[in-house]
């Protein structure tokens, strides 16, 4: 007996934590004995700064995220980092999730996969700070929750990344400022105003191993402002090619080859393919090769004359030599990669290697994405009017392994007895009998596919204006609309089958 062992890899990151002062909004702050991060530099001269002599200056306005409101008793030290857009046109970062995983050490965790989660994944992009629940705002308001996260996270790729000004993320719990779904921190991201004139781009990444992977986005952003109005407005469109995990060897190695490793053949080497019964191959399946009964001959069971019942294989294998003809199912202990399963102790036999099936490893993509803001003066910085405009289209195209029989009973599936490819003279599966136990995989009908839409539109409308040096008010309408929807091809429904 062989043993087996499981990889695993060992990562040590290093925590950096920038204290900076950033914001949502509600009230504003008196004069501040505040300071901001170049002043916070032990290495400055303290005489000009902190000369008794020295005239009080007031502060510009700082608004903190994580504070509901800001004063000078809740102002203090945060452990907020602050991502600009320079940082992150330079990870090469395809929306705000790839910016974070590159830029911050705390974005790791099965609750920051984006569209590299295939089974069970939409496409989307979700961000939990420490694997934690997160808050998700732009511009310090909260977004609508995905539908397809079961309303428990933010769609990021909703949000262009050439819209992103910069990134502040609050990285300590704030359940108290902002309720449970804060847990793990905030996350505000902050888009681009006052903008002038008008910026292109564009990126385009391929794959360097094999098959073809390709990535390619393109932007404009444009604004204009006045002495009384900004206008920002911008358009993204990106295409990502779906990555086969059959192009990548790590997400598609054979039995041999991860037992020749150690490694016990994880749950993508399927123990249902066709022609199996019970632990029994049809003798003519690639599977039975190596066994002293394979015959490439055989690939459909004889029936007998008068359709006699049969209750186990070895039963039916006996009456059809008995009959004058060979051995139709052979065990599968007796082939080469069964022979090679027993030796370690791997007794269920998986032997069909699913990713070689059209399965993806990382999603094919479309998005489009369209924002505008506005800001007018009606009366100076007595009252200001403004507005956001957010609208998202993505489409995620997922692809699994065709559709596996683990048994008939389970796939609701009914073979009756005289059906001319059941060869045990009784109707089996879930209106029937479970004995002989049949499996096997929809391959003929191509892989499982599942193609995720989204369309997300965002409003936000008010207006705002200071009262006097130390106070202002605010008052906005949040509209945020999100429509999905998953569309699923190729997944067989066995109880409509018609057997």
């Amino acid at each position: 007996m062989s043993s087996l062992k499981t990889p695993h890899i060992e990562a040590d990151v290093v925590r950096c934590l920038l204290t900076v002062g950033l914001g949502t909004q509600l009230l504003t702050i008196p004069n501040l004995a505040a300071q901001d991060a170049g002043a916070a530099s032990t290495n400055q001269p303290p005489a000009a700064a902190f000369s008794p002599s020295s005239e009080p200056s007031e502060l510009e306005r700082v608004v903190i995220t994580g504070s509901l409101i800001p004063t000078s008793e809740t102002v203090g030290i945060n452990p907020v980092e602050v991502f600009s857009a320079s940082q992150i046109s330079e990870t090469g970062a395809m929306d705000a999730l790839q910016a974070l995983k590159r830029l911050g050490v705390n974005f790791t965790g099965n609750g920051n996969i984006g569209q590299t989660l295939n089974n069970g994944g939409f496409g989307e992009a979700n961000i939990a700070i420490n694997n934690l629940t997160t808050l998700v705002l732009l511009d310090g308001r909260r977004l609508a929750n995905s539908s397809f996260s079961n309303g428990a996270a933010v769609d990021v790729n909703t949000l262009p990344v050439s819209m992103i000004e910069r990134i502040e993320v609050l990285q300590d719990g704030a359940s108290t400022a902002y309720g449970a779904d804060a847990i793990g921190g905030v996350v505000n991201i902050i888009t681009k105003k006052n903008y002038n004139g008008w910026e292109l781009g564009g990126r385009y990444g391929f794959g360097t191993e094999d098959g073809q992977f390709r990535q390619w986005s393109a932007y404009i952003v444009g604004g204009s402002s006045t002495e009384k109005t900004t206008v920002t407005m911008g358009l993204n469109y990106l295409h990502q090619d779906p990555l086969y995990s059959s192009d990548r060897k790590i997400a598609s190695q054979g039995i041999p080859e991860l037992l020749d490793q150690g490694v016990a053949p994880p749950t993508y080497i399927s123990p249902s393919y066709p022609g199996r019964v019970g632990n029994y191959i049809l003798a003519g399946s690639p599977f039975a090769q190596g066994s002293p009964g394979y015959n490439p001959n055989i690939t459909t069971p004889v029936v007998l004359p008068g359709r006699p019942k049969f209750t186990s294989v070895d039963e039916y294998n006996a009456a059809v030599i008995a009959a004058g003809g060979v051995k139709q199912y052979v065990p599968l202990s007796e082939t080469t990669q069964g022979q090679l399963l027993d030796s370690y102790g791997i007794s269920n036999y998986p032997l069909i290697n699913t990713p070689l099936l059209g399965v993806v490893s990382v999603q094919e993509q479309q998005r489009l994405n369209a924002f505008a803001n506005f800001g007018h003066e009606v009366y100076g910085k007595n009252l200001e009017l403004f507005g956001q405009f957010l609208y998202a289209q993505t489409t995620s195209t997922g692809k699994l392994a065709p559709s596996p029989i683990p048994s008939l009973g389970i796939s609701a599936i009914t073979v009756p007895a005289d059906n001319p490819y059941n060869p045990f003279g009784q109707d089996l599966g879930a209106a029937g009998s479970s004995d002989p136990r049949v499996r096997g995989r929809f391959i003929d009908f191509g892989p499982r596919t599942f193609v995720s839409d989204t369309d997300y539109f965002r409003f936000v409308g008010g207006l705002r204006g200071e009262i006097n040096p130390d106070y202002s008010w605010e008052a906005a309408y949040n509209y945020n609309r999100s429509d999905q929807t998953q569309y699923t091809q190729n997944a067989i429904n066995g109880g409509a089958l018609g057997l």
